[in-house]
């Protein structure tokens, strides 16, 4: 199931989304840090849009979003959103500690960093992405790939 067009970034949907199940059944046993749970029989393209909208993308170099936050990533942000539903979520925030086995409970909250500055980095789109594409500026080697790979350079703030 993918979210309604009117869901936003940060929003939820109020149904279930079944793709999830697996990844929620398991939080119970993953509740403390250092805790695992073996998820190998869990599909991660059933948390990709739609294969329709698979060509709808759009990719930039970035960095990691824990510490030291080396800028060695290449993040690919899909045009269609995926939703969870929000009992799911409620799941995900409830369950999740940062506490060792036996200390008392600290819930993980606030673990994301802030949007960084773009910082000149080009935002390459797919071809059927839906944003307008920029005249052709990026450097040669960049073109290149761009070229190569289907993408087109958007430019943006």
């Amino acid at each position: 199931m993918t979210a309604p067009a009117s869901l936003g970034p940060g929003q939820v949907a109020n149904t279930d989304n079944a793709n999830y199940n697996s990844i929620v059944a398991g939080l119970k046993n993953v509740s403390h840090r250092g805790d695992s749970v073996d998820l190998s029989t869990f599909r991660l393209d059933q948390l990709l849009p739609s294969p329709a909208n698979l060509s709808r993308y759009y990719r930039y170099t970035g960095s990691l979003t824990t510490p030291d936050c080396n800028q060695n990533v290449l993040w690919t942000v899909f045009e269609e959103q995926v939703s969870i539903g929000r009992l799911q979520l409620d799941l995900f925030v409830s369950t999740a500690l940062s506490s060792a086995p036996g200390d008392p409970p600290v819930r993980m909250i606030n673990n994301f960093r802030p949007t960084q500055p773009r910082r000149g980095r080009p935002v390459l789109a797919s071809r059927d992405a839906t944003v307008s594409a920029a005249p052709p500026s990026a450097p040669p080697p960049l073109a290149l790939l761009s070229a190569l790979l289907g993408l087109r350079l958007v430019l943006g703030s």
